[in-house]
């Protein structure tokens, strides 16, 4: 994995290499490039979140259900769904039209698809 280091004297780009996860209490040592002087840099690693509101968990709006493409898409009996607003995850009971996707994609799968025809037999 690369790392991008500026060189403190006269400010060239260069890529440094290294393996693994930074200890952030070392410093590495490196020859500039371009000027050839050594100096020394730091690994620094930057955490970082992000927000959304989620009305559905203040009781301000319903939870917005998709299902998920797992699979299989049933298991004992029930789908997993999850909420597109607030990410949370469940299983709900599987409806029909859940059976009839799974039952055609499994007699599919065992009967094959069927071959051409040809004329003249």
């Amino acid at each position: 994995m690369g790392l991008e280091v500026t060189c403190p004297y006269c400010n060239h780009d260069q890529e440094e290499e290294w393996e693994g996860v930074p200890d952030e209490d070392e410093n590495e040592i490196t020859e500039c490039g371009e000027c050839e002087k050594s100096f020394t840099y730091s690994h620094y690693i930057i955490h970082g979140s992000d927000s959304e509101k989620s009305p559905c968990l203040n009781d301000e709006a319903e939870h917005d259900w998709k299902k998920t493409t797992r699979y299989p898409p049933i298991i004992a009996g029930k789908v997993a769904v999850w909420c597109t607003t607030c990410h949370e995850k469940k299983n709900i009971p599987a409806d029909k039209d859940d059976w009839a996707k799974v039952k055609d994609k499994y007699d599919m799968e065992i009967s094959g698809p069927k071959p051409p025809t040809v004329k003249g037999e």
